[in-house]
């Protein structure tokens, strides 16, 4: 089903609205009153915890999202269930993380959000909501209208005369084997780049590492692949690509072409 503006218009309002109504519920949630769980197979810690605060976010989201997809002809991926495939048959398909950062939700840290993005069976996302509950942050953008904070126009960071370059990276790779061999042609690269120095940070999950690159003058999130269908998922990136492109800020792959969003051989990148 071809998507006019209106329609985006329209689906973009019932994103922000399940964004926000996720983050009601997670805000309520509190470390006394939060029961973990692990995830089999996982590989990592981020990726094997799992609570019931993601469980009740995704069911919010699923029936706000539902009567779009009846509408719409639209499929639906999240986190917590498993993919039916409808993704490959449908024109586009809601594609929803509804807690990225899991772990520093379950520490009491702010770097988690709800992530909702529109994606097109291409594989490109058209629109994109992120929510940061415990600051009340809603970013959101689409190929239309470009990128909002809170509804102001998204404006990057800037700051020519920083001579730092802002590396951040998820936690479990300050023990990947290859960090300190990474950290030195990082090093490499912005000293050729002309900065004095490179200071590496890792803050929350994919989306909330993504969303403060914007805020920084000079700074990149990068994630290396793995072996085998692991590491991020198609709902770590697919809301932030989008926030990326219409704010104007470079996204990509590993390899550096445009993301592939809907991948035929996993829900991982």
């Amino acid at each position: 089903m071809y998507l006019t503006k209106s329609d985006i218009i329209a689906l973009r309002q019932h994103a922000i609205s399940a964004a926000s109504e996720a983050g009601k519920v997670l805000r309520s949630y509190s470390l006394e009153n939060l029961t973990i769980n692990k995830k089999e197979q996982a590989s990592s810690l981020a990726g094997a915890v799992v609570t019931e605060a993601d469980l009740k976010s995704q069911e919010i989201i699923s029936e706000a999202l539902f009567p779009t997809c009846e509408k719409y002809d639209l499929a639906f991926l999240g986190e917590e269930k498993p993919d039916d495939k409808q993704r490959f048959t449908k024109d586009y398909f809601w594609c929803v993380d509804p807690l990225d950062g899991t772990l520093p939700f379950t520490e009491g840290k702010e770097g988690y959000a709800v992530s909702i993005a529109l994606v097109s069976r291409e594989g490109e996302s058209v629109l994109g909501v992120a929510h940061n509950p415990p600051t009340n942050r809603t970013w959101v953008a689409d190929h239309h209208a470009g990128a909002f904070l809170n509804g102001s126009p998204l404006a990057l960071a800037h700051d020519p005369s920083t001579l730092e370059a802002l590396f951040f990276v998820d936690r479990s790779f300050l023990s990947d084997p290859r960090f300190e061999t990474t950290k030195n042609i990082l090093q490499e690269i912005s000293a050729n780049a002309g900065f004095d120095k490179i200071s590496i940070q890792y803050f929350g999950g994919a989306v909330m590492q993504a969303l403060s690159v914007l805020e920084a003058p000079r700074a990149c999130y990068f994630k290396l692949s793995r072996a085998g269908n692991t590491g991020g998922s198609l709902w770590d990136y697919a809301a932030t690509n989008c926030i990326f492109n219409a704010a104007g800020a470079y996204v990509s792959d590993i390899f550096g072409n445009p993301m592939d969003l809907n991948r035929k051989e996993s829900t991982f990148m």
